[in-house]
């Protein structure tokens, strides 16, 4: 008997489908004989598909801290000064920036 597990691959078929909820049928290919599939379980899934959003945000530096006695602080710079974030629509609705948090007190 052979044991192979890339015998039996499960798929499901996402092309043509946009942004919404489906529940989508799982295929099953089996290459060894001699084998029949009485049935699959689960028969379908459901899946939530998003669009993928991307934006660029300006990164904010966040000074933590204060300075140690007898030291000046200038103005803050970051390079790259903007970054792109992408992912989910439902994810990209939680991020609200992108910033830097820099300790100045001087502890190490």
């Amino acid at each position: 008997m052979n044991d192979n597990p890339e015998l039996v691959r499960a798929w499901i078929d996402l092309s043509g489908l946009v942004s919404g909820e489906y529940a989508v049928e799982v295929k099953i290919s089996v290459d060894a004989s001699p084998v029949r599939v009485l049935y699959v379980e689960p028969a379908q899934i459901q899946v939530k598909l998003e669009n993928l959003v991307q934006r660029e945000y300006t990164v904010q530096v966040v000074e933590n801290g204060q300075l140690p006695l007898g030291y000046k602080k200038d103005t803050a710079q970051v390079e790259p000064s903007k970054v792109s974030v992408s992912g989910s629509e439902s994810q990209m609705a939680r991020v609200a920036g992108v910033r830097v948090i820099q300790d100045i007190s001087g502890g190490y």
